[in-house]
């Protein structure tokens, strides 16, 4: 055990538990530390993230542990993972193994239309516990060494996500906190909100999410103005243009003054305003009604 702590970069009194990760195939087992990146609001998909060491490989991995939306025509993460690997997209994580643990699904939704039931508008989605291996273990974005290295980062992704266009799937959930810096490159990770753009014979009639998917700070100016509008590339590619933008305004020297970079922040990556839309204030921004044009940024 000690050996396995020594591999993580461990105290030798750290508390480790074994996780197991179950597959069509055989049950994979690691050795984990608290983890990495949990959830912070009681809300969503309850994601926890911990670097884990592989006992059959013997080597250290990521592990994502989640609450995956459980509806027919949602893909698992793993699935879209063997999917793009097949297509040899270009600048995504290996993953090892994913699968979901046996009887852990949530029951509330059967539930919604009872009598004591507290009424919701709101669509009741369900979710099933589930677990991936990944074999990268990145930096975060925030923490690029030069504008050149984050550029580059950004750079990367874009590769990705044109090679997973081919490959028939889009992201749909690009932002900062989707993008890690390994070795220098941008890897592009949770490709668990993507969706299809060629759909399977049989599903052609299944809901998806009833609901958009994103990163609200990094959505587009037109998902953020409509809930109805349809999720296409150009959106992504948006969003990566936000993610710059983000980094640039947040993390770079520039000549903004604390209250200027807060204000724009807040009023250009537009919070949201009335049960899920937005302002037009990203929409001004890209027609050019914006003072960002009078920032000095230095590297």
């Amino acid at each position: 055990m000690f050996l396995r702590r020594e591999g993580l970069g461990l105290a030798e009194d750290a508390i480790l538990v074994k996780l197991t990760v179950p597959t069509p195939n055989s049950n994979w087992e690691y050795i984990v530390p608290v983890p990495t990146a949990g959830p912070y609001t009681p809300p969503g998909q309850a994601t926890c993230g911990f670097v884990g060491y592989d006992l059959q490989r013997h080597v250290k991995v990521f592990i994502k542990d989640t609450w995956r939306v459980d509806l027919p025509d949602i893909e698992k993460e793993g699935d879209t993972y063997q999917l793009m690997q097949v297509a040899q997209v270009k600048n995504i994580a290996l993953c090892f193994a994913a699968g979901d643990i046996e009887y852990h699904t949530t029951l509330t939704h059967l539930y919604q239309d009872e009598l004591w039931a507290c009424k919701t508008k709101k669509v009741l989605v369900p979710h099933h516990h589930y677990r991936l291996v990944l074999d990268v273990i990145g930096d975060h974005l925030t923490n690029f060494s030069s504008l050149w290295e984050m550029l580059r980062c950004v750079l990367d992704p874009l590769e990705s996500h044109e090679d997973a266009l081919k490959a028939g799937v889009l992201h749909c959930d690009i932002s900062v906190g989707n993008i890690l810096i390994v070795d220098r490159r941008g890897i592009l990770i949770d490709w668990d909100l993507s969706k299809r753009l060629v759909r399977k014979p049989c599903l052609s009639d299944a809901v998806r999410q009833p609901t958009r998917t994103g990163t609200w700070q990094f959505m587009s100016a037109a998902l953020v103005k409509s809930k109805e509008a349809p999720h296409t590339f150009v959106d992504d590619l948006e969003s990566i243009f936000y993610v710059i933008l983000w980094l640039l305004v947040m993390y770079l020297a520039n000549s903004m003054s604390p209250a200027s970079r807060t204000s724009f922040i807040q009023s250009v990556l537009d919070p949201e305003q009335f049960e899920g839309t937005g302002g037009s204030a990203k929409a001004d921004f890209l027609q050019g009604c914006s003072t960002l044009r009078e920032v000095m940024f230095n590297n």
